[in-house]
């Protein structure tokens, strides 16, 4: 089975970091403790696994044996317990060591060491034991691979390490020249920008106003992977502002995945695009999500909203939601109460979106029951207990597809900073009616038991999913 990612906080990539190479130009090592997860590839069509990594143990100086420029040696005892110690907390171990110098890779010393440390593992639980090896080198490359025999290395195909900024690595990073197509791009953004387009997985989840030219940018910048969930259908009234829709794919009231995935395909930049018909909470869709690296929140409704939500902590997946609101003031004509364009950026570490009022819980359980229970939901808004189901809130193309378009200037600013500033915010609203600029801010979750609860972070699979009961 492959594994298509390792993740890993800037907060614990630091912790680790400064460890590992407190003793450089020597080599150090150390644990990691990490959660798996299993996931379904919808570009490859298989199940797939990932791994988050949820601390770091270093090695008592004590349990090492030898160490030099090239080569670390510690007790297996040291080993052994750390295994155990793993296991009994529902992880995985990873063994991490650093090479000051290169190679961004294992060296056949490091082949040698881990098969010897794999066979100790069979002899005292059988030959389906494996483990986690990671190389981290001092310009910031991170390799990793599963040891799951003698001689037998399954390599991880991409780490990440997110926070602020992102780091992203795996095998050959930087190492093709991209396609001269993008070579105005290139420029701009560096060749590795480029290449991390390709190796990343997106999903977009909601493909109307936002999502969809999201997609269709994500495709232009060069993205190998963009999953479609989504299980709206085109309709006369909103396709104005879908890209890459016509009125004919609306007078056919086709589904918005299925026209976009057509269209992104018929540009010819190779994106591989993945579609689900369905809203995110369902199993097929919940399941293709969780092999993404990053997520786009593109969806109008409450309910999509807190599945997405509680995934970016559970998964440790960075979601970055948006959402235009035009709210024109009934007292005052030509007057508007609200015309913001937002995007809010949802990880460990940020306040979520219940903490930022994004998210009304009420009006999420109303949207579930409409959709699973729609004639007790029409009785319950005939009996005036449902708040909303009223018209549907103004929207207009230019500013939908330019609140995509901060959303994806925030993703390059963690990938490829170019902010003068260099710290990014959690949150942009663009003020639209308004010369004074965005506004940036980030919020406190003190106390929230979501994005507060470190316990949730990482977590991955549990059940309920995500602990949601409805």
């Amino acid at each position: 089975m492959r594994t298509l990612g390792l993740t890993i906080t800037t907060e614990i990539f630091e912790k680790m970091r400064e460890s590992l190479f407190a003793t450089a130009p020597d080599e150090g090592a150390g644990y990691l403790l990490c959660k798996e997860y299993s996931c379904f590839d919808p570009w490859r069509k298989e199940k797939a696994r990932r791994f988050i990594v949820v601390d770091f143990v270093p090695i008592s100086p004590e349990d090492v044996v030898s160490r030099s420029h090239t080569s670390i040696t510690w007790r297996t005892n040291s080993f052994v317990q750390a295994l155990n110690s793993a296991e009994s907390q529902g992880c995985k171990l990873a063994i991490v060591h650093s090479h000051p110098n290169g190679p961004a890779g294992f060296s056949q010393q490091d082949d040698g060491n881990e098969s010897m440390l794999w066979s100790i593992c069979r002899n005292r639980r059988g030959r389906s034991v494996e483990f986690l090896s990671v190389v981290l080198t001092g310009d910031n490359k991170i390799r990793g691979r599963i040891i799951r025999g003698k001689q037998a290395f399954d390599d991880i195909e991409l780490t990440k390490v997110i926070g602020n900024r992102y780091l992203i690595d795996y095998p050959g990073r930087g190492e093709v020249e991209p396609e001269d197509i993008f070579d105005r791009q290139t420029r701009l953004l560096g060749r590795e920008f480029t290449a991390d387009m390709r190796a990343l997985r997106f999903g977009v989840v909601g493909c109307g106003g936002t999502g969809s030219p999201l997609a269709h940018m994500l495709a232009r910048q060069g993205a190998g992977h963009v999953l479609l969930i989504d299980k709206d259908r085109l309709d006369r009234t909103g396709s104005h502002r879908v890209h890459l829709t016509t009125l004919k794919d609306a007078i056919a009231n086709a589904y918005k995945v299925a026209v976009i995935s057509r269209e992104i395909r018929r540009i010819g930049l190779k994106t591989q695009v993945a579609m689900v018909q369905e809203w995110v909470s369902a199993t097929d869709a919940f399941e293709a999500l969780k092999s993404c690296d990053i997520i786009f929140g593109c969806t109008d409704d409450n309910h999509g909203r807190i599945i997405i939500n509680r995934f970016a902590y559970f998964y440790m997946t960075p979601v970055f939601d948006m959402g235009l609101k035009i709210k024109p003031s009934k007292e005052k004509p030509g007057v508007f109460d609200a015309f913001d364009g937002r995007v809010t950026i949802v990880q460990p570490g940020t306040a979520c979106l219940l903490c930022r009022g994004v998210v009304n819980p009420q009006r999420a359980s109303e949207e579930q029951l409409q959709r699973s229970q729609p004639d007790e939901y029409q009785r319950r808004k005939d009996e005036a207990y449902i708040i909303g189901g009223g018209d549907p809130n103004p929207v207009v193309v230019n500013f939908t597809t330019e609140t995509a378009c901060m959303a994806l200037n925030e993703l390059i600013n963690r990938l490829t900073p170019l902010r003068i500033e260099g710290k990014n915010p959690d949150q942009i609203t663009r003020k639209f009616d308004r010369l004074d600029g965005d506004q940036y801010r980030g919020e406190d979750n003190t106390g929230c038991r979501i994005c507060d609860n470190r316990d949730f972070w990482g977590l991955a699979d549990v059940d309920p999913a995500l602990y949601l009961t409805a």
